[in-house]
């Protein structure tokens, strides 16, 4: 599996013709790929100082998005942190914003694959993964499971 390869059929996808909306069935592949792909990365850290990746663009992803995905809007949720049956707590996602930051930070990892080392990029690809956008790709599974 190449990660590499991964990230750049999935921003190909989602970053194409604002135009065209594709079926749902087609962005959980994309999505299914990417959460499959951070669990067979072979990561050997690099010690090496890089430059930073250009800045994000995040209202720009956003309007992008939401023109390619019309469909995709607010869903409910349950608190992540639920130690009790008692505390827990709905809450709102926004399925564009979940997509909107997966691309960001896999943009920034496509700039890491493209400017630094193949390590450097795939540390950040599992950190990010780890750390932000992989709470974000699970609950935008779930969330486009249930309209599939």
């Amino acid at each position: 599996m190449d990660i590499q390869s991964s990230i750049n059929e999935f921003l190909s996808f989602v970053q194409s013709n604002p135009q065209v909306t594709p079926e749902l069935g087609e962005l959980i592949e994309h999505l299914d790929l990417l959460s499959v792909c951070s669990h067979v990365s072979d990561i050997e850290f690099d010690e090496n100082e890089y430059p930073e990746p250009p800045e994000k663009n995040y209202s720009e992803t956003r309007k992008d998005l939401e023109r390619k995905f019309p469909k995709l809007g607010f869903y409910y949720s349950v608190d992540s942190d639920v130690s009790s049956e008692e505390s827990a707590e709905v809450t709102i996602g926004d399925a564009i914003d979940d997509l909107a930051d997966i691309v960001g930070d896999l943009t920034e990892v496509q700039w890491y694959f493209e400017n630094t080392s193949r390590n450097n990029a795939l540390w950040h690809f599992q950190l990010g993964y780890t750390s932000h956008w992989g709470l974000h790709l699970k609950e935008l599974q779930l969330f486009l499971h249930r309209q599939w």
